[in-house]
């Protein structure tokens, strides 16, 4: 099963806002995984940055949108992205790097 490394966009600036990785056997199983999580998942008694992005979203009548990053990536995909995406400015909602 190869990892994966998607980044969450926000649809009314098209940047990325978040970074995440997963096990995905192939595409539609990473699609599902990513509706279940980020657009199902993030309930209004959570706090956090990322949980009120999405929130500000819902409110818009929006969904994220999502970009894989890198398909077959390392345990440390995750935070390499991230340091690179921070490096370029990115106001991303991880808390942490991994």
């Amino acid at each position: 099963m190869q990892q994966v490394v998607f980044g969450v966009i926000d649809p009314r600036t098209r940047e990325i806002k978040q970074v995440a990785q997963v096990k995905a056997p192939d595409i539609d199983e990473l699609r599902r995984y990513l509706s279940k999580f980020f657009v199902e998942r993030p309930a209004t008694s959570e706090t956090g940055p990322y949980t009120a992005w999405v929130r500000d979203l819902r409110e818009a009548g929006l969904q994220p949108e999502f970009v894989v990053l890198e398909r077959n990536a390392g345990p440390d995909g995750k935070a390499r992205w991230i340091e690179l995406l921070r490096a370029a400015d990115a106001e991303l909602t991880n808390i942490r790097s991994s």
